[in-house]
């Protein structure tokens, strides 16, 4: 848990600069969570969305969609606006980078699978959480 805050902290200070301080205590709180988040469930989904992007909204209905099926796996839902500093903290405990929608199948608290933009689709989702976690391997979007 230690070496994945300190990758998190690494990363938000790569990526903010001078800013660090700004918000920083929330932000820590936040980064706490990632961990606790990647391993929430054996298997679940991750979507990350802005609800100011048409393509998020679009992909959106597909995760609502995907949520129906009687063999989904769970589904967290993370906005990237309003919840920037864990969006970030999930880039750098899972080194997945940033895009938005994006899903992230996670197994056992691994990144197996990742899709974004076009390819958050109810189908696509089905088919990687069907199969994904089974053996290991290397995600791919």
């Amino acid at each position: 848990m230690t070496d994945i805050i300190g990758r998190i902290r690494r990363f938000i200070g790569q990526t903010r600069g001078d800013d660090l301080e700004v918000a920083e205590v929330a932000e820590v709180a936040e980064v706490a969570g990632v961990s606790d988040m990647l391993h929430r469930h054996p298997v679940h989904i991750i979507f990350k969305h802005s609800p100011q992007c048409g393509v998020s909204s679009w992909a959106s209905g597909n995760v609502g969609r995907y949520e129906k099926l009687p063999d989904a796996v769970p589904v967290t839902v993370v906005d990237v606006l309003s919840q920037r500093a864990l969006s970030r903290g999930i880039e750098a405990a899972t080194r997945v980078r940033h895009e938005s929608p994006q899903v992230l199948l996670v197994c056992d608290g691994v990144v197996r699978w990742h899709s974004s933009h076009g390819g958050v689709t109810t189908d696509a989702m089905r088919r990687a959480s069907l199969g994904a976690c089974a053996a290991p391997h290397s995600p791919a979007s």
